[in-house]
């Protein structure tokens, strides 16, 4: 027997509107809305067939915990507010496939209640939205602390060979200089570099001191970075102006002395930048 197929599609689509009137029905009638017609909801959104009421980013933070991690999801402002303000205490997560998600503010309708009776925003109730999980780090945060620490590496690197009477001048080009310190048996101490967490939160703020004292990427200000980032020797592992400004601005805050010692100009620089930022908190009229 030849396979028959329909002659008409039949319509199983329906709008946000319909849906909603439909739903509002039905919890009338019985007090909740059956998971069938919400399932059916959920995968009319997630196939673009209907418009969200609106998209809900969340970011998932982790705590670790005797028996593995807990992961909680937040609004994403509120986890990297969380996040931020004690890195160490949390595990950023990534992102994930979006999902649809319908949400019913079910009512229990009193005696005698008819269909006229029920307030014209009961449907409002009835929310169809799309939970986006982002990264709780922004990608392109997350790459500049990456290169801030290959930056301390680099600086861990120098010091050692300077120790051992080597100037990193000297090392040939194709020569790996931590090799050089294989050699002589001398490992990096990667606790010398800060934790991720507190190179990130560092990473963060000065990304906000780029943006608005600096004046980011296209600024003047940005220029005068990306000239000392040309005639500096970190040029090699760093790779444009605004990753040298925040790994500049890191280890000045982490160690002032020994930043400002080997780069004065810089130094001074930050110095005065800081000083931008510390007077734009201050309230104008004197806070009165």
């Amino acid at each position: 027997m030849p396979n028959l197929k329909p002659l008409i599609k039949p319509i199983t689509t329906l709008t946000k509107a319909q849906w909603k009137a439909i739903v509002s029905r039905v919890m009338e009638r019985e007090g909740k809305a059956p998971a069938g017609i919400l399932r059916v909801m959920a995968d009319d959104l997630h196939s673009g067939s209907i418009t969200p009421d609106q998209v809900i980013k969340v970011g998932e933070l982790g705590v670790p915990t005797q028996s593995g991690i807990k992961t909680t999801r937040y609004p994403i402002e509120e986890a990297r507010a969380k996040y931020f303000s004690n890195p160490d205490a949390y595990i950023p997560g990534g992102g994930a496939p979006e999902m649809s998600q319908v949400s019913v503010n079910p009512r229990t309708m009193p005696p005698g209640v008819t269909q006229e009776m029920i307030p014209e925003g009961m449907a409002a109730d009835i929310a169809m939205s799309r939970v986006k999980q982002v990264p709780v780090v922004p990608s392109g945060l997350a790459k500049t602390r990456r290169s801030i620490e290959k930056d301390y590496m680099a600086q861990e690197t120098e010091q050692l060979l300077s120790n051992q009477g080597v100037n990193i001048e000297d090392i040939r080009p194709n020569v790996n200089p931590e090799q050089v310190l294989a050699e002589r048996g001398i490992k990096i101490n990667k606790n010398n570099i800060p934790p991720v967490g507190q190179l990130t939160q560092a990473a963060l703020l000065a990304d906000q001191l780029w943006k608005d004292i600096v004046g980011g990427g296209r600024s003047s200000g940005a220029k005068v970075w990306e000239l000392y980032r040309k005639s500096s020797r970190q040029s090699s592992h760093i790779a444009n102006s605004r990753d040298y400004f925040i790994s500049s601005f890191t280890r000045w805050k982490d160690n002032p002395a020994k930043f400002t010692k080997n780069y004065p100009r810089e130094a001074k620089l930050l110095n005065q930048l800081w000083a931008q930022y510390e007077a734009s908190l201050v309230p104008k009229g004197g806070g009165r």
